[in-house]
């Protein structure tokens, strides 16, 4: 997708917090999604996906360090070129199922300036599912899950924003868990 004048995050926020947003000249959006399906047996499949995209700015002006403005073809803040997801299912007994999801996400720049020292590091995260389902009369099911998330404790920060020329990061938690409960009427 071609843009005029799309509306873009800048990487700072403003004086309460809010990202703060701005027109940039000529920009585009492209890229190719792949996903797949592989049952090794009944009971076990791997869902992959992966997407490879270019996020461009293409005259991009801004303000250097040094007080100049420059003009520049940079890569659009926050727009990973790579991410892939996995999900490897197992159906161990009748009504329980344990899954592994891996995702990963490519490097990210906090803004428009394509500054190395104002980006996120590629990051690579495994969470695990554990699913149980009930059935007793009278209802469709009681499904019970737990999911502990980010299980090989990976530091890493999925997001951030730029102030007076310092990145800022929002870390994530580390080893995490949420047990669920839903019931099917």
């Amino acid at each position: 997708m071609d843009y005029y004048n799309q509306l873009v995050l800048t990487g700072e926020l403003d004086n309460v917090g809010n990202p703060i947003r701005a027109n940039v000249g000529k920009s585009f959006r492209t890229g190719v999604e792949a996903s797949g399906l592989v049952k090794f047996a009944d009971k076990l499949s791997w869902n992959v996906n992966a997407t490879w995209s270019m996020n461009r700015n293409v005259d991009y002006v801004f303000t250097d360090l040094s007080g100049q403005q420059v003009t520049k073809n940079t890569a659009i803040i926050l727009s990973p070129s790579w991410i892939a997801g996995s999900q490897l299912s197992w159906n161990v007994l009748p009504n329980f199922t344990a899954a592994l999801f891996t995702k990963y996400v490519g490097k990210q720049f906090l803004d428009n300036t394509e500054n190395d020292d104002l980006s996120l590091d590629p990051y690579l995260v495994n969470d695990i599912r554990l699913s149980y389902t009930l059935q007793p009369k009278g209802i469709k099911g009681i499904d019970l899950s737990l999911l502990v998330n980010n299980i090989l404790n990976v530091e890493y920060s999925y997001n951030g924003a730029v102030w007076d020329g310092y990145a800022y990061y929002y870390p994530q938690a580390g080893v995490n868990f949420m047990a669920m409960m839903g019931i099917r009427f």
